[in-house]
């Protein structure tokens, strides 16, 4: 099972707070062990340190359940940041 998200223009405070949210709800309704959640950054320009650490957060808890997360769609600015914050190797990464 799969379940699609689509990331803010801007990954940063007050957006990136109602992102996390979003993320971390699909996760939970995913069963434990199972599942992948879908983040599309294609859209995505950049993000603030609220922004990664929701990313952070949000590959806790599907470590913590077992399942998968993807980011897809990833444009060189924000893999930049990814690799910045030394996130790029921490999830399954589809670039755009």
């Amino acid at each position: 099972m799969e379940h699609l998200l689509a990331a803010p223009a801007r990954l940063v405070r007050p957006a990136s707070d109602d992102f996390r949210r979003a993320a971390l709800a699909l996760l939970d309704g995913l069963p434990p062990g199972r599942g992948r959640l879908v983040l599309d950054f294609s859209a995505t320009a950049d993000a603030d340190s609220v922004g990664m650490a929701a990313l952070i957060a949000i590959r806790r808890r599907a470590r913590e359940r077992g399942q998968a997360v993807r980011l897809r769609g990833v444009a060189p600015p924000f893999w930049e940041l990814l690799r910045m914050a030394k996130l790029d190797g921490q999830f399954e990464t589809e670039r755009g």
